[in-house]
C-alpha cells in the first residue's frame, strides 16, 4: 500500500510527551558524536591543505598545483558518499536504525586514523597520494551512512513537536566538530611551531578523530531501537523489497524536490562556513591570526544560532523560519563580500554565523518527506547526491570564481540559497507523519 502523506503530526509509538527526557538527550548527544567526527575531518583536511599538498605530492610540482591536487582528492571523498550511504541506509531501513547507528561512525573513523598514520611522499613516492585517496574514498563511503542515520535516529526517538530544537542540538555537534578542530589545529601551531607541526604535528588532528570516532562507536552499543522501527517490526510493517526502488517507484516527487533542497547545505556549508577564510587570506591577504579569530567567532555564534533556529521551527514551522532564515543568508552574503574589512570581519563573520542555521534547519523537510519505512534511504540518497555533487567541488569551483570576480562568491552560494526557499513550501504541502503508517 502506498504511505499517505499526512498534514498532522503524529508522535513517535509510546513517546507521547512534548519534552526532552534523559534518554532523548542521551540520544542526542549519542548523535551528534558522529556529525562532530565528520564535520571535525572535514575542517581538518581543508585547514590543513597547505601542509599535506607539501607532503603528498614532490616539492618540483608549483604550490598552487599541490593544493589543488589535495582538494581534488579531498573532493573524491564525496563521490563514494551517495553509494555507501545508500548501502547503509537500505540495511537501516530493514534491520535496524540502531545496527547502522554504530556501524557507519566506525567505518568513518577507521580512515580517519589511516590518514594521520599513511608514511609521506619522500619515503613512499606516488603511494603516498593514492594511499591517502584511498583513505579519502572510504571515508566518504561511511560518511554518507552517518548524517542520515542521525537525522532519523534522533527524529524517531523524540517526540515530534520538539524535532526543531533536536535538530538544532545535533547541528551543534555539527559546528563543535568546526570548533574543536581549528582549536586543535591552532593549539599544535601554537606549542609546536610551525616546521615542527609540518614534520610531525599534521598527523596529531587525524589521529585523535580516529581515536574519537573508535570511542563513539563503542558508546553508541547502549542506546536503544527507535520506537518507530520496533513498531514496524512488530507489525511486520517493513519495506518490501529494495527501499531504494520502492523510493522512486512511489515517492518520486518528493525525491526530485528533496534533491533540488539538498543543494543548499552542499553548496552553503564549505562555501559559505569555510571558504571566506581562505579567501580573505590569499586572494586579500589578510593577516592569518585576524581571520582565525573572526572565524571563531562564526563558529561561536553557529552554537547559540543552531538551537535559536530550532526553537523557532517548533514555534512557527519550518516553512516560514527556513525562507526567511535563507532571504537573510543571501543579503548578508552580498554585504559581506561589498563592505567586509579588517577592522569588521567579526561583525560580517558573527552575521553568517547567525545565518547558517538555516543549513541545519533543513533536517526537518528531509525527515518530514519520507515515510518511516524508507525514511533512511530516501534521506541519504538525496542528501549524499548533493553532497558528492555540490559538497566536493564548491571549494574548487569558489577557488575558479575567485580568480575573475569577487562577485561570483555570493552569487553561487545565494543561487542555492534560492533554490531552497522555491522547493521548501512545496515539501511542506506533501510532508508526512514521523511515526509509522502503512506499509511501504
Amino acid at each position: 500500500m502506498h504511505v499517505k502523506a499526512s498534514t498532522t503530526t503524529t508522535e513517535a509509538p509510546g513517546d507521547k510527551s512534548e519534552t526532552l527526557s534523559l534518554e532523548h538527550f542521551k540520544v542526542l548527544a549519542l548523535a551528534s558524536m558522529g556529525g562532530l567526527l565528520e564535520y571535525y575531518e572535514f575542517t581538518v583536511f581543508i585547514f590543513l591543505t597547505p601542509f599535506t599538498s607539501r607532503l603528498f605530492f614532490p616539492a618540483s610540482s608549483p604550490e598552487w598545483l599541490r593544493e589543488l591536487e589535495t582538494l581534488t582528492i579531498f573532493a573524491s571523498g564525496y563521490l563514494t558518499r551517495p553509494l555507501g550511504g545508500i548501502w547503509l541506509a537500505s540495511l537501516g531501513d530493514k534491520l535496524g536504525r540502531k545496527k547502522m547507528f554504530a556501524v557507519s561512525v566506525l567505518l568513518m573513523a577507521a580512515p580517519t586514523l589511516g590518514v594521520g598514520l599513511l608514511p609521506v611522499y619522500a619515503q613512499i613516492g606516488v603511494c603516498a597520494p593514492l594511499g591517502l585517496l584511498a583513505c579519502r574514498l572510504l571515508q566518504g563511503a561511511a560518511l554518507g551512512g552517518e548524517l542520515p542515520t542521525a537525522m532519523v535516529f534522533v527524529s524517531e526517538h523524540v517526540p515530534e513537536r520538539r524535532l526543531g530544537l533536536a535538530f538544532g542540538v545535533l547541528g551543534t555537534g555539527v559546528v563543535l566538530g568546526f570548533v574543536l578542530a581549528s582549536g586543535v589545529i591552532t593549539m599544535l601551531l601554537h606549542h609546536m611551531g610551525a616546521e615542527a607541526f609540518q614534520m610531525r604535528g599534521w598527523r596529531v588532528p587525524f589521529i585523535l578523530g580516529g581515536a574519537f570516532g573508535l570511542v563513539s562507536a563503542f558508546l553508541r552499543r547502549y542506546v536503544s531501537e527507535t520506537p518507530v522501527f520496533r513498531d514496524l517490526s512488530a507489525r511486520r510493517h517493513l519495506v518490501r523489497g529494495t527501499p531504494f526502488r520502492q523510493l522512486f517507484k512511489r515517492y518520486k516527487a518528493e525525491t526530485i524536490l528533496c534533491l533540488l533542497l539538498s543543494i543548499a547545505p552542499g553548496v552553503i556549508v564549505p562555501g559559505v562556513h569555510l571558504f571566506p577564510a581562505i579567501y580573505l587570506q590569499t586572494s586579500l591577504h589578510y593577516n592569518a591570526r585576524i581571520v582565525n579569530d573572526a572565524l571563531f567567532w562564526l563558529q561561536v555564534t553557529m552554537l547559540f544560532s543552531g538551537i535559536i533556529g530550532g526553537l523557532a521551527v517548533d514555534l512557527l514551522g519550518w516553512r516560514s523560519v527556513i525562507v526567511t532564515t535563507f532571504l537573510a543568508l543571501i543579503l548578508t552574503l552580498f554585504g559581506f563580500y561589498r563592505f567586509v574589512t579588517p577592522d569588521n570581519l567579526h561583525l560580517w563573520f558573527c552575521a553568517l554565523g547567525l545565518f547558517l542555521s538555516g543549513s541545519i534547519m533543513l533536517y526537518n523537510p528531509l525527515v518530514a518527506s519520507f515515510p518511516a519505512q524508507v525514511r533512511m534511504t530516501g534521506i541519504a540518497s538525496v542528501y549524499n547526491v548533493g553532497a558528492a555533487v555540490f559538497g566536493g567541488t564548491t571549494p574548487v569551483v569558489m577557488q575558479i570564481l575567485a580568480r575573475y570576480s569577487k562577485w561570483g562568491l555570493p552569487l553561487y552560494p545565494a543561487a542555492a540559497a534560492t533554490i531552497a526557499i522555491v522547493v521548501t513550501p512545496f515539501l511542506w504541502k506533501m510532508r508526512k507523519p514521523v511515526g509509522p503508517d502503512e506499509a511501504a
